[in-house]
């Protein structure tokens, strides 16, 4: 007799850490989900942000050539002094005449600026 309810005892336990497992691994799962979904809302954002920008230097009246501007969404290298004191914002391929293609990279500063 004490033997079946050792048993049940010892089933129950064991019901209960899968049951805890299964909750545990499933927030996880959920948690997970969220730290993406919250990402890739912010890199939509900054792509947006960036497109904005790039449209706006592309349909300015200021420029002298023909230019199409996209987003510059590549990863920065860190170990490139540029690339860490400036962020990468268009990449805008200008005809500047005689078909000739000319290619330049808009980015902007990282460091803050001295209040005067």
């Amino acid at each position: 007799m004490k033997n079946k309810k050792t048993e049940a005892k010892k089933e129950n336990k064991i019901k209960f850490y899968i049951q805890l497992t299964i909750s545990i691994l499933l927030l996880l799962i959920i948690f997970t989900g969220l730290v993406y979904g919250v990402y890739w809302l912010y890199e939509k954002k900054v792509y947006k942000d960036k497109l904005d920008f790039c449209l706006s230097v592309q349909n300015s009246k200021d420029l002298k050539y023909n230019c199409t501007c996209i987003p510059d969404m590549t990863k920065p290298n860190k170990t490139d002094e540029i690339d860490s004191r400036t962020e990468k914002m268009c990449r805008c391929s200008c005809d500047i005449g005689k078909d000739t293609p000319y290619v330049i990279e808009i980015r902007r500063d990282k460091t803050k600026t001295s209040k005067q």
